[in-house]
Parts: C-alpha cells; structure tokens; sequence
C-alpha cells in the first residue's frame, strides 16, 4: 500500500475519532452545564417561593385565599411587595400537607391532590417547625416545560453533530491535500533513486522547501551530483590509467619483439630504454597501490622527531643541480623558532618532493621556486612557492583530484601521472594536516601545508 493511502486511512480515522469524541464531550458538557443551569433557576424560584408563602401563612394563619396571591391580588400587597407578593406569573406550585394543589399556574390544576411520590419531590414550608405544605418546581406538572428542556438539547445535539461533520470533512479534505503534497516528493525521490541506483546519475528532484523534504531533496541532489563527478573522475581515471600503461607497455612490447624477429642481442642503451619503462610502470604502480591505500585508511605512519635544517638540508642537495642548470634560483628559509616537526619523514619527503618536482617543472629560467618551514602558533607551516605561470581559478578546486592535470598539454613524456598531488594531499590529512594553493596567473603559485606540532 502507498505511503499517501496509508495517511490518508490515518488521517481519516485520526479526524472520526476526534470528531466522535469532540461531539460526545461537547454534548455532555452541554448537557450538564444546562441542567446545572436549569437546577439552579429551580431553586432561586424555589427559594423565592418559599419566603412568599412563608410569609403569607404567618400573616393569614392558613392557607385561605392563596389563589388571590398568585392572580395578583391586593391582599397585603403594601406589606408584600418586595417579596413578590403580586407578581403576576408564578414559576411554582403549591400543595397542603395532605398533597391538595392550592396554587398552580394551570387554574384547573387547583384543588387536585398529588400522589404519594409526588409529593416527597416537593420542598416543605415549615411554619413554627411544623410542615404546613410543600411547593414543587412546575417543570414536574407540564409537559412543555419538559419538552422545551429536550429540544433545546436537541437543537444542540444537531448542531455539534453537524459542526463536528462540516469540521471533519474540511479536515479531511485537507488532510488528503497535504498527504498528497508531502508524498509527492517521496514519490519523486523514489523514481529519481531507481534512476541513480541503475547507474544514470544528473537526476534530480526539484522541490525547494526549507522544511524536513526540502533538507532531504537538497541532500539527494548533493549526493547525485558528487556520484555524476565521481562516475566521470572513475572513467577518466580508467581512460588515464589505461593511457598510462598503454604508451610504455608498447615500447616495450615492440621493442622486446622487434629483438626477437631479428635474433638481435640488446645493446646497453637499448636495455637502458627498456629499463626506464620498467622504472615508469612500477612508479604508476606504486602511485597507484599508494592511492589505493589512502582511500582505504590503511596508511601507517612512522611518526618521528625530524630536525627541519637536517632534513631540508637534504632537499637542498637534491635540487641544488637542477636549479644551477635551469638557471633557477632555489632559497630554503627554516623559522628559528621550528625546533622539530613531528611528522613520517619519508611521507613528508615524498609530499614536499612532489610539490618542489611540480615548482621546478613549471619555474622557467630565471626565476626562483621556494621552500619555507614556518611556526605559526601550535602549527608548522610549511610553503611551496614558484615564480611559474599560475594555475588558473577554475583549475584551483579540481588541482588535487586523481590524474588531474591542469595543463591540458601535458602527456607522459611532458609530466607525471596527475596522482602526485593527489597523494601529497591524503598523506597531508594522514597526519591531521591541511594542504591547500594559492595562485596568481602570470606571477606564480604557492603551495601551503599545515601540520600539528603535538602528538599526531
């Protein structure tokens, strides 16, 4: 069943319920506050009542002439007047000891005697401490008063059952509405999914809420996106790997045939060229095994105290050839306040190779390419700069992706494999460190790494 049916069954059943139990509290609380209302009318009348009729016994002795009182007659009405005597309605009826009706707002009513049971529903008059007659509400007497009392909770009956209905129905209608909207989306969610999990990524669901689905749409469409990337950066690396090893292995697939077509024996410079397409293919493998590895956390680190002036010491004698001969001009500055980088030194070596590799590359005569080991609070920094021709800003957030290259001109025999930085960069985090460029197109580059100085 569909999430939208199973709601909208909820939502129905949810809004009955409330609406049957609304109506059943309504009409109750309804029903009690009436006749709450109605007990206390019955008894300021009764109360009223009983103080006339008091008073009129005390001053007649008896209860002659009663009617006269409740025709509106003149009998004492100076003396009685503000106790009602006069009035020319009466809400009550009143009956003797022996339950002979002397006053009732029926005239034909007079002179009837209550029953029994009746009469024990009535509120004594006592005169001197003695029961001289009772008064009764007339409620019990006339059947209109009754039926008044039961279609005035009829009528309200109706009304909350009626607005309990158009509420429920609104409701309902509502609920359906909004069930819908919001399965909507997960409806959308669910096809576009079928669609990515089939391998066609670029889909996306278009709802820009700011609530829960919106949050979920944005998140899915992030992920979609980063899937899309990653299926092309997979086939790119798949066309780049296979562009990698394809070049030397025809050299010396061709090569290694030609000797065997002629039953030549390889000279030394021949061996040497086959050798160094050896040598390229066990590096890609190991750039690659490298990669493999960091994705894979399985990157083990030698963590040492590594004196920075020794270890760039040794930096130093790498390049120092290579810049004299390029006309380069290589300057290494320590910080005095750098005693030690805890740090592996052959992952550090390997980072910081990589990074001066890509300066000098790049460096043309003339100018200068630049290593600097800085304290910098709680950190060594650690900078990488050349005056080569920059690295353009839409190159700058693709710069340490696998097998990137941001010269598109460059091949095998013009650069490496496009892993170095890739690695350099896993090896950086690997140590809780940060790497990160800075380039200027036409004035230079700088490479910026961050490592902690306490425990790794």
């Amino acid at each position: 069943m569909k999430l939208s049916r199973k709601l909208s069954i909820v939502l129905i059943i949810a809004v009955l319920t409330a609406g049957i139990l609304i109506s059943v509290f309504s009409l109750e609380a309804t029903k009690s506050s009436f006749n709450q209302y109605v007990f206390k009318v019955r008894e300021a009348q009764l109360d009223q009542w009983q103080e006339v009729y008091t008073q009129y016994y005390l001053y007649q002795g008896s209860w002659q002439d009663i009617e006269n009182l409740r025709m509106g007659g003149s009998m004492m009405r100076g003396q009685g007047q503000g106790m009602g005597w006069g009035a020319n309605r009466q809400d009550v009826v009143l009956a003797d000891l022996h339950g002979k009706i002397l006053s009732h707002p029926y005239p034909d009513q007079v002179g009837k005697v209550l029953e029994d049971s009746l009469i024990n529903k009535g509120r004594p008059i006592k005169i001197a401490g003695k029961v001289e007659g009772y008064i009764f509400p007339q409620e019990i007497f006339i059947p209109e008063a009754r039926e008044l009392e039961r279609k005035f909770i009829t009528s309200v009956l109706n009304a909350v059952v009626l607005g309990t209905l158009l509420a429920s129905l609104i409701a309902i209608v509502f609920g359906l509405w909004l069930s819908r909207k919001m399965t909507r989306p997960l409806e959308e969610l669910a096809n576009v999914s079928q669609k990515v999990a089939k391998g066609d990524f670029g889909h996306f669901i278009s709802l820009n809420t700011r609530d829960e689905l919106g949050s979920v749409a944005q998140a899915f469409n992030k992920m979609s996106r980063e899937l899309e990337q990653a299926q092309f950066t997979r086939k790119q690396m798949f066309a780049d790997i296979s562009h990698e090893l394809r070049t030397p292995l025809t050299i010396l697939g061709s090569r290694i045939e030609a000797a065997l077509e002629s039953k030549g024996i390889l000279d030394a410079p021949q061996l040497s060229s086959l050798y160094d397409e050896v040598i390229r293919l066990q590096g890609l493998v190991k750039e690659l095994q490298d990669l493999s590895n960091l994705e894979a956390g399985q990157i083990k680190l030698n963590i040492q105290e590594i004196d920075p002036r020794q270890f760039t010491l040794d930096l130093s004698f790498l390049f120092e050839a290579e810049a004299n001969a390029r006309d380069i001009k290589f300057e290494i500055f320590v910080d005095e306040k750098l005693e030690l980088i805890q740090a592996d030194m052959q992952k550090l070596k390997q980072i910081i190779l990589n990074l001066l590799s890509n300066a000098f590359h790049y460096t043309q005569p003339g100018g200068f390419v630049q290593l600097r080991m800085e304290k910098i609070g709680v950190n060594a920094v650690i900078k990488v700069l050349d005056s080569g021709p920059g690295i353009d800003k839409e190159d700058l957030q693709n710069i340490f992706q696998r097998f990137y290259r941001a010269d598109k001109s460059r091949n095998r025999a013009t650069g490496g494999t496009g892993l170095g930085l890739a690695i350099a960069k896993g090896y950086v985090e690997a140590h809780n460190g940060q790497i990160s460029v800075e380039s200027i197109v036409g004035k230079g580059t700088m490479f910026i790494i961050t490592l902690p100085l306490g425990d790794i």
